[in-house]
């Protein structure tokens, strides 16, 4: 693999019960404030095939790192189940890019190949595109590039945009 990718920005992990999961994480990475993902429409295709899922996604972060539970509700064939089964546990590191087309291309020419990916419109605005890319093999595991955008505008995946996303209506905080 050639492209090189900036710095690794979130752990994703599968869950089957996610408030019960961040109470583990709490204890464990000591992350303290979690916000729920509030989705107004996403669309989201699998192996080249879109398909219909019913998630859950919360996010919290371990210093700067951000911690991703997603609890599958309800859906017919995806990656995540592709991954674990019914199981729960780490499913992929993600890292955040600018120039998401570039970078899905890139990494299509050196023939590493999109599992899933999507787009995802926030409630307050915001918009996130997102690629599972096939690197069990290379790295050991599943590589998300993420792009997000809040009015238009790459903002990254930080902490204190959460704090917005409340503001705006993208994000619901958890207590």
């Amino acid at each position: 693999m050639n492209p090189v990718m900036p710095p690794i920005r979130q752990l994703g992990f599968v869950v089957q019960d996610v408030d019960r999961a961040r109470v583990e994480f709490d204890a464990a990475f000591g992350v303290r404030r979690w916000y729920r993902s509030k989705m107004a429409a996403y669309e989201v295709v699998y192996r080249g095939q879109p398909i219909e899922i019913d998630w859950d996604i919360i996010v919290g972060y371990s210093g700067g790192l951000q911690i991703e539970l997603i609890r599958v509700v309800e859906a017919g064939p995806n990656l995540y189940h592709e991954v674990l089964g019914e199981e729960i546990g780490f499913h992929h590191v993600g890292t955040v890019v600018r120039d998401f087309d570039r970078r899905v291309g890139r990494m299509e020419d050196a023939g590493i190949e999109v599992l899933q990916s999507g787009s995802i419109r926030f409630a307050g605005g915001g918009a996130c595109r997102f690629a599972y890319l096939d690197t069990a093999d290379r790295l050991g595991c599943i590589l998300e590039l993420i792009e997000m955008k809040v009015y238009g505008f790459q903002l990254g995946m930080r902490e204190w945009l959460l704090r917005v996303g409340t503001l705006t209506g993208d994000v619901e905080p958890l207590e």
